[in-house]
């Protein structure tokens, strides 16, 4: 994991933020990055931290 995040390739793929910043599918991660969803990779992650399962109650607090 660490060396994933330290490639900046990587760093850039939407795919990659999905998977580790919301709780899609595979399927549904693949069709956001396709365009195939109402919402954007951006909207599905903040959307998911917003809710607040995102984020521990503890880091929520800190804000």
């Amino acid at each position: 994991m660490r060396r994933a995040v330290q490639n900046m390739v990587l760093l850039s793929d939407s795919q990659l933020h999905l998977f580790l910043q919301s709780q899609l599918s595979v399927g549904d991660i693949e069709a956001c990055v396709k365009g195939h969803r109402p919402y954007t990779a951006t909207e599905a992650i903040l959307n998911y931290a917003i809710s607040n399962r995102g984020w521990t109650q503890e880091e929520t607090l800190s804000r």
